[in-house]
């Protein structure tokens, strides 16, 4: 008795989809997810529907679909074949359970439309240009010998293609990209070793959008560059660096940006060698801690990397005044720049930055980000140039700037486009300088003035009278700061909106000032306070119940 063959049933529209076991040397679940998602996403597109748990149903038809082999002497179980025959019609699944070939695909653009514009004819079942559209029969095969006139049973409709399983081994390439996009970086080298088809598919461009390639570049491989170059690669940080100089940048077609931080052997020479050519597409350099590179590798950067937005020069000690001139006549379109511990940049090369001698058009106009960290050399000069020539400047870093007073902040004040100031370690900052900040700045989103001894409750009041901070700071960090219960309940009731909370080792600080928080500041979502001895348990639990979404840092 043959089995009946398996149909899409009129009221549902739903196609079924099994999924392929994959290879041990890659994560499963990853592969399936991403199967299942790209399938869906597919079909969805397309008015179908993908529902990954027929996947069992599928099997539990197709084993009783299976003929069973039995002994001569064994009698037939008519009970035991009318419950697999029901089993397998049960399931109406849209696909032949029996038929264990390879899926002939077609665009989808070939299924015939139904008068109601859904691609189900009006039995159920996926026909295709040329096709009889009536329902397909459940029919079973004439025996041998039977007479014409026994044909209780109509003929099966002829080039009926049933919908036979999607595997993910007969999928189209494009598809398999799809999938592989959703994979980690680990899993998409791995499925690109399991075969030639794989590995054609993963190395679609698509498949590596976004990615960094992590390289060390200690002995040569040439099929290192051609690789990446396949791959649509863009991104590049190199871990290690002896050779491979002028391939680094050349051999990667259009690359965007280049991380070579910590490559101590990379010198003045090697440099030129990497950008011995122009590269228009390069907008992203990091140099931190190269520190072997001198003022003219900041020449040859600038002559030959015009369109630079971000430059990061970081611990780069050979770094002088002269060296921020050549940044700033060639690269107008500079928006980040890095120059902490450049210990020996001072007022000068901020003034060269700037273009203070009339340049044209300098790169100062254009920056949004400067860090000037530990740079001892720079004073109240330094500020006032940057207040003057760079009017779009959105972040400063000046922490560890121990010649910066209250004077440059008066400076820094007329910028009205800050929203981030860093004066971490600033010892010679007062109240007086925070009351400028305060008084004359609306914008300010973030203000760090930990460890500055001369900082009490003073600058709370300033902040707390201040009309525009009401509205604008959302973190604040006065860590080791002298400021005690009266200031802080003054800064609650005037900040309310405030998110993040840095008061950690203030030592003056009691559960007055908890309390005060906790009735005041409902946006709170982190406060540090950690080394506050006088603050009781009983009044961090009061403010935890207060304040649902705080999170609490008792520890350093």
């Amino acid at each position: 008795m043959a089995s009946p063959e398996a149909v899409a049933s009129s009221s549902s529209t739903a196609t079924t989809a099994s999924i392929a076991s994959v290879s041990s040397c890659w994560n499963p679940l990853s592969v399936q997810a991403a199967y299942d998602m790209a399938v869906y996403n597919l079909l969805a597109y397309n008015g179908l529907f993908y529902d990954p748990n027929l996947h069992s149903m599928y099997h539990s038809a197709e084993a009783a679909s299976r003929p069973v082999k039995r002994r001569k002497i064994e009698v037939s179980n008519p009970v035991q074949e009318q419950q697999q025959q029901q089993a397998v019609t049960n399931t109406r699944l849209s696909f032949d359970p029996r038929s264990r070939g390879r899926v002939g695909w077609k665009p989808y653009s070939d299924i015939r439309l139904d008068q109601h514009g859904s691609p189900l004819a009006s039995g159920g079942r996926l026909v295709r240009k040329g096709e009889d559209p009536r329902p397909l029969k459940t029919l079973g095969k004439r025996r041998h010998g039977d007479s014409s006139n026994h044909g209780s049973t109509p003929n099966v409709v002829k080039n009926t293609q049933v919908i036979q399983p999607c595997l993910i081994g007969n999928l189209f390439p494009e598809i398999l990209s799809m999938i592989f996009e959703y994979l980690d970086v680990q899993s998409k080298g791995r499925v690109a070793q399991v075969s030639c088809r794989w590995r054609d598919a993963a190395y679609k461009k698509s498949v590596w959008k976004g990615m960094t390639a992590m390289l060390h570049l200690n002995r040569s491989n040439p099929t290192l560059f051609s690789s990446l170059a396949t791959k649509g690669i863009k991104h590049v940080q190199v871990l290690s660096l002896r050779r491979n100089y002028r391939e680094l940048v050349q051999g990667v077609p259009n690359i965007k940006s280049l991380n070579l931080s910590g490559c101590y052997s990379l010198s003045d020479a090697n440099l030129d060698l990497t950008f011995s050519k122009e590269v228009l597409s390069l907008t992203s350099l990091n140099l931190s801690l190269c520190k072997e590179l001198s003022d003219s590798s900041l020449t040859r950067i600038a002559l030959k990397c015009p369109n630079l937005e971000n430059i990061d020069l970081a611990g780069c000690s050979k770094i002088t005044n002269g060296g921020l001139r050549f940044l700033s006549w060639n690269l107008s379109k500079l928006k980040t720049l890095n120059l902490r511990s450049c210990r020996q940049v001072s007022d000068a090369g901020i003034a060269n930055l700037c273009g203070m001698d009339d340049l044209p058009n300098p790169a100062s106009l254009s920056l949004q980000s400067l860090s000037l960290q530990d740079c001892q050399k720079l004073s109240d000069d330094s500020l006032r140039y940057i207040s003057q020539k760079m009017p779009n400047l959105k972040s400063i870093n000046l922490s560890f700037c121990v010649s910066v007073t209250d004077t440059g902040l008066k400076s820094l004040a007329k910028i009205a486009s800050l929203e981030e100031i860093n004066l971490r370690s600033c010892d010679n900052v007062s109240d007086i300088g925070i009351g400028f900040l305060a008084e004359d700045h609306g914008k300010l989103k973030s203000l760090d003035i930990s460890f500055c001894g001369n900082v009490s409750d003073g600058s709370l009041r300033h902040m707390a009278s201040a009309p525009g901070l009401n509205s604008s700071l959302k973190k604040l960090a006065m860590t080791t700061c002298a400021i005690t219960d009266e200031g802080m309940v003054k800064l609650a009731k005037n900040l309310g909106q405030l998110q993040e909370l840095h008061i950690g080792q203030c030592v003056k600080l009691s559960d007055l000032s908890l309390e005060a928080m906790g009735t005041s500041m409902k946006e709170l979502t982190s406060v540090d306070l950690y080394g506050c001895p006088k603050l009781s348990e009983a009044g961090l639990q009061k403010m935890k119940k207060q304040l649902t979404k705080l999170k609490l840092n008792l520890s350093l």
